[in-house]
């Protein structure tokens, strides 16, 4: 996956950035840091979790954009649940998605997992 720098844009308080050959930027509002995170972060905060995660943010947008079937060219979003999902069973490293073992895991927990290196 492509290595392309991220930006913050304060305009619609979100990270962007652009994933494989969609040209398309993929927005991840603050909102959604939050919840993963457990607190409102600063976007400096929220910068860094995407580039200490960002193979995950890849995944989920390369997932969102299969599964909502997203035309060429357009920008679009990741919720926090896009993300925990991807946090929780990486497509890449398991094949397939599995089906959660307790349903009443919050996303605060899913992010505190440790991730499946590539």
């Amino acid at each position: 996956m492509s290595e392309r720098a991220s930006e913050w844009r304060s305009d619609v308080d979100a990270l962007t950035f652009e994933v494989g050959s969609h040209t398309g930027r993929c927005f991840v509002q603050r909102g959604a840091f939050g919840t993963l995170l457990g607190h409102d972060p600063v976007p400096a905060e929220c910068a860094q979790y995407f580039e200490e995660h960002r193979a995950v943010f890849e995944r989920a947008a390369q997932e969102k954009l299969l599964r909502a079937k997203i035309a060429a060219g357009a920008n679009y979003h990741l919720t926090s649940r896009d993300i925990a999902r991807e946090l929780t069973y990486p497509a890449v490293a398991l094949g397939a998605h599995q089906h959660a073992t307790d349903p009443t895991e919050s996303l605060l927990d899913l992010s505190q997992r440790p991730l499946v290196r590539e």
